[in-house]
């Protein structure tokens, strides 16, 4: 044993005596004193090589072992500096640039790091690449992840796996794939462990798994989701709470019980304030006028809207904006003011482009073909409503499909046989797979056709095309 390797083992002794709560003077026998093993710990005087293996020994501890305790020992600093450079790193990802992140995470990378650390590297260049808005490489990081995860089950406790599935389920939102974002967080919820590290994921999962599932109008489901969070509640942190109360008010809203969802909104717009969270008092400003434009109180709706509207340069998710406009351009259908709502819904149309937001842009697009029917041009409003269910049937949204189809239907029925048909066969046709899936679903499937057949749309007839 070399003089550096003693010092090495002095140290580990020490550390490895201290966690197994043995006192220095049991340890002590005939040639080997308290002064000795202090000596050693400390590395104040030699100790002759035979008396630390004894030493060793005496902790459960074999000769053989005493070279990998030697080098744990000299790992120790790289790999406590590793940790704080790791997390540095996500850190300034998250608050300040993220492509010198990016640069600092593969040059770790390149250094071939511990086993332990690669799945939190993986991760966090799957992280970069979202914040850069590349979805595909993002997701092919997160896998590299997942990955080295199934191949060292030693290392389940981090809960990187279901971090990394978090993040493929963003990214598959950010691409509007709705359902397979869906899956992606159920597979993180079924691979967290509950002992684990980061124990904030979970709730972080719940969340997301609430919000697709209200996108894709499973609203029952998501609002058993919610109720499983709000147990949760004093663990929770501020933002997950924001989107807790924004979400459940608006499935009340959808529900029709406005009233219910007031408390929420109103006690998340004051702790939005509170926190200067300008992204979640946009969204709860909406909301609210959402819920008063519902129960025809428009004076009320608009100063919400006209509020969340000052908001909107402060924002960070953009595409939150979108929701606003489009609220606004139906207030300002019910006061009568078509030119204004064509006004706000176009620009609601172009935000949705450029947010790259299938959900609101179908949303937007809808409602900008009801805007135009009230403008009597029949044309520009197919127009919508057809661009529309092109997207509701690239990204599956099936509810807001069934509904659209409706509505091509009974506006071609004297006008066009062909697609009269066309759009009553798929309506009947995503009824029956809704029931199948079981999904809500307003009539009996055999009673599609026939209500078609009988029913107008509440508005005045258009002239003809």
């Amino acid at each position: 044993m070399n003089s550096y390797s003693i010092n090495q083992l002095g140290r580990a002794f020490r550390k490895k005596r201290e966690e197994m709560g043995v006192k220095l003077e049991e340890l002590v026998e005939k040639g080997i004193s308290a002064g000795t093993i202090s000596n050693f710990e400390n590395s104040k005087k030699k100790v002759h090589p035979n008396k630390i293996i004894r030493l060793f020994a005496k902790i459960g501890i074999e000769r053989d072992q005493l070279p990998y305790l030697v080098e744990q020992e000299e790992e120790a600093p790289f790999i406590e500096k590793l940790e704080i450079d790791l997390m540095a790193i996500e850190s300034a990802m998250d608050l300040v640039e993220v492509k010198q992140s990016h640069k600092k995470l593969i040059e770790i990378k390149e250094m071939n790091p511990p086993i332990r650390f690669q799945p939190l590297i993986e991760y966090l260049l799957g992280k970069a690449c979202y914040k850069k808005e590349k979805w595909s490489k993002a997701q092919q990081y997160y896998l590299q992840a997942i990955q080295l995860m199934e191949e060292n089950p030693s290392l389940q406790e981090t809960n990187i796996a279901s971090l990394a599935y978090y993040g493929l389920a963003r990214s598959s939102y950010r691409e509007n794939d709705l359902s397979q974002a869906l899956q992606f967080i159920k597979l993180g919820l079924e691979s967290f462990d509950e002992n684990g590290e980061r124990d904030h994921l979970k709730y972080q999962l719940l969340l997301s798994k609430a919000i697709y599932l209200e996108k894709l109008e499973q609203n029952e489901e998501a609002m058993d989701v919610l109720s499983e969070l709000w147990n949760y509640m004093e663990r929770i942190d501020t933002e997950i709470a924001l989107n807790m109360y924004q979400l459940t008010a608006s499935l009340y809203i959808k529900s029709k019980r406005d009233h219910k969802a007031l408390p929420y909104i109103l006690k998340g717009i004051d702790i939005a304030r509170r926190n200067e969270n300008y992204d979640r008092s946009f969204e709860l400003w909406t909301t609210l006028g959402t819920a008063y434009l519902n129960s025809e109180k428009l004076d009320q709706a608009k100063a919400c809207f006209e509020i969340a509207s000052k908001l909107e340069c402060k924002i960070r998710r953009k595409y939150l904006s979108v929701q606003n406009d489009i609220q606004l351009g139906q207030l300002y259908m019910k006061e009568g003011e078509f030119e204004k709502a064509r006004e706000v819904l176009d620009e609601a149309i172009k935000k949705g482009k450029k947010e790259n937001d299938a959900h609101l842009l179908f949303k937007a697009l809808d409602t900008s073909g009801d805007c135009y029917l009230q403008l009597q041009e029949l044309p520009q409003a197919l127009e919508n409503f057809e661009r529309a269910l092109e997207i509701g049937q690239k990204h599956n949204f099936l509810v807001l499909q069934r509904e659209l189809a409706l509505k091509l239907a009974l506006l071609y029925e004297k006008r066009d046989l062909f697609k009269f048909q066309k759009y009553s066969t798929l309506h009947f046709r995503l009824s029956v797979q809704l029931a199948q899936n079981g999904g809500e679903i307003t009539m009996q499937a055999n009673e599609n056709l026939q209500y078609l057949l009988n029913e107008r749309m509440a508005v005045a007839d258009p002239p003809e095309p």
